[in-house]
């Protein structure tokens, strides 16, 4: 039995541990909805600074970008009255020394500028561009690319600002993006948006399509500018607006800047693009998961024909084959799989996984050089 004087004991030590226990919840409470908030404010601050690192990339990339107008003194004017329906009110007449054609992007400081074919389309030598500090010069040729929408011009300057490239590929969709080129020749302009997505192909506007979709405002003028990043680095190069009343609308798109520096090295070599080929025309399949039950992955092409003596015919790859992935990679598209081969280099081997009578199959394919009588692997259905 226990005494009297030795419950009293008990008692008060249980009093003494619950009490303490108590403190150790309250505290751990207390520490939860500190580290809740203090986390909030880190997120909150994180966002804030991503936004303040925004004119620091403009302040960057801006120099490097161009005008490019057409080299002839002329005094262009343009009258608008309040009948006409262009979105904007202008009742002075616009004057300019030289007719507004786009933009450009220096990226060597010898004065190497990239920019759309669509910009310097048709007029041989006749460019002048206009560098940040207002000089101007008269630009040569160097080579274009049609299937691309891409050109390379020089100007005779040296130790200019020049822009880095990014890399195109770990661009993420919500990426904080910047559009930086000259709208209407009203001198430089920066907008800003997001990467809405990425790969965007079968548009319609060139041959190589892999781009970049934003919501930063391109208008006119902006066509051969930067897309940047938060860094100011060159994600894109800025080229086509999809609209239903020829102004900006909300969807943009920019050749990637891997693919734009490919073009723009090859350019420089050889004084124009080659391309990879192997030799097949394909077309998307509508097979979901199903069709290929315990593969990992879900999608393929539909080989609709093989040139005789090309090179995936000289691997074995035949008709109605079905082509899931190149190198490991699955096949999203016919598109997808044109710019993969476009973009290889010439005699390097692919190892594509085909599907063939219910049976997987690995074959090894060397590509080739496109040759100049044909054009892409492709069938409209």
């Amino acid at each position: 039995m226990i005494k009297k004087e030795s419950k009293e004991k008990i008692l008060f030590i249980m009093l003494i541990v619950a009490m303490f226990m108590i403190l150790m919840l309250a505290k751990a409470v207390y520490d939860s909805n500190f580290n809740t908030n203090n986390n909030s404010s880190k997120e909150i601050y994180h966002v804030i600074s991503k936004f303040d690192l925004m004119p620091s990339a403009a302040s960057k990339a801006t120099p490097a970008i161009v005008h490019i107008a057409f080299d002839k003194p002329i005094v262009y004017k343009q009258e608008l009255n309040h009948k006409q329906q262009y979105g904007f009110n202008i009742y002075k007449p616009l004057q300019k020394k030289y007719q507004s054609l786009g933009s450009g992007v220096i990226v060597r400081e010898d004065g190497y500028i990239l920019t759309n074919n669509h910009v310097i389309e048709n007029l041989a030598g006749k460019i002048r561009v206009e560098v940040a500090d207002n000089k101007n010069y008269s630009a040569k040729i160097i080579g274009r690319d049609t299937k691309t929408d891409l050109a390379v011009i020089k100007i005779d300057a040296n130790k200019l600002p020049c822009i880095e490239f990014a890399d195109s590929d770990s661009v993420r969709i919500g990426d904080v993006v910047l559009a930086i080129g000259n709208p209407f020749g009203i001198g430089e302009s920066v907008t800003m948006g997001i990467i809405s997505a990425t790969g965007r192909s079968n548009i319609g506007i060139v041959d190589y399509e892999d781009f970049i979709q934003t919501d930063a405002a391109i208008n006119p003028g902006n066509s051969g500018g930067a897309l940047v990043d938060i860094r100011g680095e060159l994600v894109g190069i800025n080229t086509a607006i999809l609209t239903k009343s020829g102004g900006y609308e909300g969807i943009s798109f920019a050749i990637p800047s891997n693919m734009a520096l490919r073009i723009f090295n090859e350019i420089l070599k050889k004084g124009k693009v080659e391309r990879g080929w192997i030799g097949l025309a394909v077309q998307n399949s509508s097979s979901g998961a199903t069709a290929f039950p315990g593969f990992k992955f879900n999608k393929g092409l539909i080989v609709a024909d093989v040139i005789s003596g090309s090179p995936a015919s000289v691997s074995g790859i035949k008709k109605d084959d079905i082509l899931i992935s190149a190198d490991g990679t699955a096949l999203r598209d016919k598109s997808h799989l044109r710019n993969l081969v476009a973009n290889s280099e010439i005699g390097k081997r692919i190892s594509f996984k085909v599907l063939r009578n219910g049976k997987f199959l690995e074959v090894q394919v060397k590509i080739s050089k496109l040759p100049d009588d044909i054009n892409i692997f492709d069938v409209n259905r």
